[in-house]
């Protein structure tokens, strides 16, 4: 079992890789980057799966780990290294669900662009057709507060008309990240708090993933699907009617 000690470890070496981020540093960090963490988000990934892929089909594969290498062949001026790593769940075609740490601590999030084209057309218009079911889970979640939302390269020219204020950002981006807050002190049990803010976000990742037809009887059964994780999640599973 993945211990709070070895989760704070990688989020020191991320830190020490945001203020030494070359080539010559990470070659004599190489072997602690492996041990430290390279292997232990190996191990979290194979903890979170079975909780994951017991809560949708379609986080019912194998999860994606990121490189730490930036890709330079087009970026010549980008750092060598990420200053994140992450997991992933989820079609990549469509969105995603993951946790991520960086030199702030770790996370749980959600995410879609522009490449999922039915994916973020789904989202898009179930912001505007169920806008009382988004506002039921931002308030349980507390959006903009305890849950953040990251929209990227909004169109200028509106996509439709009469969307309510509160959601034109969101429905004007291309991309889009939702997260919960970052935690240096992570709790005693790493793997069930992770786990929890997926299940916390995974209604997000259902309005990214479901037709607007279907999406109010996917949302009022999911607390009848799986079982919360933790405190966040089943707050957000009895105010969705679950």
């Amino acid at each position: 079992m993945i211990s709070k000690r070895e989760m704070s470890a990688v989020a020191r070496f991320m830190a020490e890789l945001w203020e030494n981020n070359s080539k010559e540093w990470f070659d004599t960090q190489r072997e602690r980057y492996q041990k430290e963490v390279r292997d232990l988000v190996r191990e979290l990934a194979v903890e979170l799966y079975g909780p994951v892929a017991a809560m949708h089909p379609r986080l019912d594969g194998k999860p994606v780990i990121s490189r730490i290498n930036n890709d330079l062949r087009f970026h010549k001026n980008k750092s060598p290294y990420k200053e994140h790593v992450w997991i992933s769940f989820g079609s990549k075609c469509e969105a995603e669900l993951f946790v991520a740490v960086s030199r702030s601590g770790w996370c749980s999030g959600a995410m879609i662009s522009a490449n999922a084209k039915e994916g973020i057309g789904f989202w898009r218009k179930n912001l505007i057709q169920h806008r009382d079911l988004w506002d039921r889970w931002a308030k349980a979640v507390k959006l903009g507060n305890e849950v953040t939302v990251w929209p990227e390269n909004q169109y200028r020219k509106p996509l439709f008309e009469n969307v309510p204020e509160d959601v034109y950002p969101l429905v004007q981006s291309k991309q889009l990240y939702l997260t919960d807050k970052t935690k240096i002190n992570i709790p005693i049990d790493p793997v069930q708090w992770l786990a929890d803010g997926i299940a916390m976000l995974l209604p997000a990742y259902l309005f990214m993933t479901t037709a607007p037809t279907s999406l109010p009887a996917v949302l009022e059964d999911l607390g009848g699907v799986i079982p919360p994780m933790g405190e966040r999640s089943s707050k957000v599973f009895q105010v969705l009617g679950g």
